[in-house]
């Protein structure tokens, strides 16, 4: 398609050929099979080429669709973490605990 999209916009191919390969060379060489067509004729075909690439990629709704790979399902999240018990629950009982011993006079007053 890029070879008939030059022909159409620029005409005949007059640079000289890319010496290392890859990208540059690729699009010299499609443009280069283009060679001696008439814009008319380039444009003609590209259209083609373009309708043809259409029908590929999104067929008519009268031909079959092919199956669509099934996504895949979302995972349920993480429960959150449980969060840590009150300063209060922890140390209510061991303050209790230290007076009952303080008031029996097993604790001192200085260590309640």
């Amino acid at each position: 398609m890029y070879g008939l999209f030059k022909q159409a916009n620029m005409g005949d191919n007059t640079a000289s050929s890319p010496w290392l390969p890859g990208e540059a060379k690729m699009k010299w060489a499609a443009w280069e099979a283009c060679k001696g067509k008439t814009k008319e004729e380039a444009m003609t075909e590209y259209i083609a080429e373009l309708e043809r690439q259409k029908v590929r990629a999104c067929p008519p709704a009268s031909l079959p669709a092919r199956p669509r790979p099934a996504l895949p399902r979302a995972r349920a999240p993480h429960p959150a973490p449980p969060s840590p018990p009150a300063v209060g629950t922890v140390l209510a009982p061991l303050v209790v605990r230290a007076l009952w011993l303080c008031s029996r006079g097993v604790l001192q007053a200085e260590y309640a």
